[in-house]
């Protein structure tokens, strides 16, 4: 097998299955005795009552009446909630053996996630998928992860423990009237469990076919009588995946995520949280480089080192009379020396809002945010970005009324958000949401709201060389240039939906139409002769138009005590097309095929004694017949996902687990490739994980 030279040496001797079996036999013996030296280290840990629950224990009523935030920035219950929201709760991420936020978010109806490399997703929301997800906004504990740069975000650095999560809270449809900023085709939003709920010590180990090593540590303690704490560390090392021919891509990765948690009551009506990551690690980041001399193209094993972290703060007030006033602040810097696109990013914000009952049929949200961010992004053969010094300040404020029309029956939701920003100035993104309750066990709901995607660094700003090729008078250079002018892309959403609980069934069901306007398109300058060449530019402009529409539907049954069942069911018609200014007639061809139609899934979870759970996972993927803008990669047929696991309570602080993923095809490629990534092959995956909580 050929050899990957960017991975971990001692693991490459790691020849087969024996050889995987042995070492995690190896680890379970190490673990321990790490788990008694611990023990006999630390005499007093606290006694953890962390005995992981069991979801198939647990009725329907119990989670569709679990508490959110994410829709009205105040906690409701799902049923009272006006829009299409999905949670994914701590006991389905463990169920699914979830290892990362993209694997969760694929149990989310209406959420496209597709492998890209070892280590770099795409993940999309009703469509326009692509490698950097610049209309879905994420964060984590209300800290966006948004990145002004090129408006979306890095999954490969979230390093959030997976066991401190206590939901995720997954809006599709236009969030922009209270989040703003790219909460355009959905929001993302992962809350992590207090340090309250995390006590005492917990040590993880997963070993797998694809990632050998991945550690995991973590303390919880009191802070006198005032409050609690937790410390954590993970370390992830990953093989990487294969291309086409076989050979390594040259994808590996490794990464060092740690940081703490601290929840505070500093008085009876006030509360701190403060919070803080740090991360290092280095992505294998396998490129394609233009030439202008044959054979004009070359694949280039590039290397893409992180470093940064981030510190929150957030303080909340509650009042006798029922308001609340939270104010967070947060300061995060990241670093990454990349072959194809260093930058060096550092980002304040700040964010207050007020919570008040107005009158007894008005409950008000509101407050006021700014940004500023400041970065600096050298340049390289793949990508310059002029100027490379930037500032990027951005305003905000919103507000919105919940009003009571028929108590316990039937409110409207009005809201908006005002940004300013620097390329195009205001915006505005009003909504407006009705919620009815015909009886205590079902909801039916309605929106229209608008949505913005604002320009980005790169949108305005960059040059890049895409492909070099032999034309009739010479060599030919085709790049893409950012345009100063680009504008703000639109988005206005019609929503409707039913859901309906009882005690062992629930239905969630959604139909959408999204409206587009002012969608990027690349459109082709006049050529420009150089000595040796003559190059072709295109330039970002706002030339597409058109809507999407679609459906989607969440159901689970508890069919008998132990034993639950999920099935989801999302459809989606995408139908851009260029206005009479374009020239550029590939990119609404890749938008409207460069998502699948069709997506069904089905998850088991069955208690097949009452300390052992078998998990299944089953999805269903419809062909996606071309890449992202038109690209020559090749389409994608359809495709099923199968996941198991097997999970054994061995006590109340031990848990194992073994399983696969992806298990009926050895490799399989989930990206077409474009947009700077090259197609790589996902392999089948088998793992082990011990956890030990004290």
């Amino acid at each position: 097998m050929p050899t990957d030279p960017f991975r971990c040496t001692v693991f490459v001797r790691l020849p087969d299955v024996l050889s995987t079996a042995l070492f995690l036999r190896g680890f379970v013996r190490w673990a321990q005795i790490l788990a008694a030296l611990a023990f006999f280290t630390f005499p007093d840990l606290p006694t953890s009552s962390q005995q992981v629950p069991d979801l198939a224990q647990k009725s329907i009523e119990d989670l569709m009446t679990a508490k959110i935030s994410s829709v009205s920035k105040k906690e409701e219950q799902v049923l009272d909630t006006p829009a299409a929201v999905y949670v994914v709760t701590r006991e389905e991420i463990r169920s699914a053996g979830a290892r990362s936020i993209p694997d969760a978010l694929r149990l989310v109806p209406g959420v496209d996630v597709n492998r890209i490399d070892a280590s770099v997703f795409d993940v999309g929301i009703r469509g326009f998928d692509e490698r950097f997800s610049n209309k879905m906004l994420v964060m984590i504990d209300g800290r966006s992860l948004y990145s002004p740069i090129f408006g979306g975000i890095y999954w490969d650095s979230i390093g959030v423990v997976m066991d401190d999560i206590d939901r995720i809270e997954v809006i599709r449809g236009p969030g922009g009237s209270l989040w703003g900023t790219n909460a355009v085709d959905g929001t993302v939003d992962i809350i992590t469990r207090s340090s309250q709920a995390t006590q005492g010590l917990l040590l993880r180990e997963l070993s797998s076919s694809d990632m050998p090593v991945s550690i995991t540590a973590r303390y919880g303690g009191q802070v006198g009588r005032i409050g609690t704490y937790r410390i954590f560390s993970k370390y992830t090392d990953a093989f990487g995946n294969q291309d086409a021919t076989g050979h390594w891509a040259g994808d590996a990765w490794h990464l060092l995520h740690g940081g703490f948690r601290s929840d505070l009551k500093l008085r009876e009506r006030d509360a701190l949280v403060a919070e803080c990551n740090i991360n290092f690690g280095s992505f294998g980041e396998p490129l394609n480089e233009a030439l202008l001399v044959a054979p004009f193209a070359a694949t280039v094993g590039g290397i893409n080192s992180v470093s940064g972290g981030a510190v929150m703060g957030r303080w909340t007030h509650r009042y006798v009379d029922g308001q609340e006033t939270q104010v967070q602040i947060y300061y995060e810097k990241e670093v990454r020396n990349a072959t194809e696109r260093p930058d060096n990013l550092g980002t304040v914000d700040v964010d207050v809002q007020h919570h008040l009952h107005v009158t007894s049929r008005h409950d008000l949200v509101g407050g006021a945010g700014y940004r500023y961010s400041q970065f600096y992004a050298p340049a390289t053969p793949f990508l310059t970005i002029n100027p490379a010094r930037q500032d990027y300040p951005l305003y905000s404020a919103f507000i919105q009324d919940e009003i009571t029309l028929v108590p316990k029956k039937l409110s409207l939701t009005a809201g908006g958000k005002t940004e300013h920003n620097r390329f195009t100035g205001f915006d505005f993104q009003p909504s407006l949401r009705m919620n009815w309750r015909p009886t205590e066990k079902d909801a039916v709901w309605a929106s229209v709201a608008k949505a913005v995607k604002i320009p980005n660094i790169l949108n305005t700003s960059m040059y890049r060389p895409e492909s070099a090729s032999l034309g009739t008078d010479g060599i030919d250079l085709a790049t893409l240039v950012g345009n100063p002018k680009y504008k703000d892309e639109h988005l206005l959403a019609y929503e409707s939906g039913y859901r309906m609980q009882l005690k062992r069934v629930s239905i969630d069901a959604t139909g959408f139409v999204n409206n587009y306007n002012d969608v990027e398109t690349n459109e082709n300058l006049a050529p420009v002769a150089h000595a040796g060449y003559t190059e072709y530019p295109e330039q970002w402009a706002n030339n597409l138009f058109g809507k999407s529409f679609g459906a989607e539907v969440a159901a689970s049954w508890n069919v008998v005590p132990g034993w639950k069942m999920t099935a989801t069911y999302s459809w989606l018609k995408l139908k851009m097309r260029a206005n009479s200014r374009s020239n550029d007639t590939s990119t609404a061809f890749g938008f409207n095929t460069g998502t699948p139609t069709n997506h069904f899934g089905v998850r088991s979870s069955y208690a097949l004694k009452k300390n052992l759970d078998f998990n299944v996972l089953a999805q269903y993927t419809g062909p996606m017949p071309s890449g992202l803008g038109g690209d020559s990669a090749p389409a994608l047929p359809s495709y099923c996902h199968v996941d198991s696991n097997l999970q054994w309570h061995v006590e109340e602080s031990i848990r194992i687990d073994v399983g696969g993923q992806d298990l009926l095809y050895p490799r399989r490629a989930e990206y077409t490739g474009g947009n700077g990534a090259i197609q790589t092959l996902s392999p089948r995956n088998t793992f082990g994980r011990v956890t030990y909580v004290f």
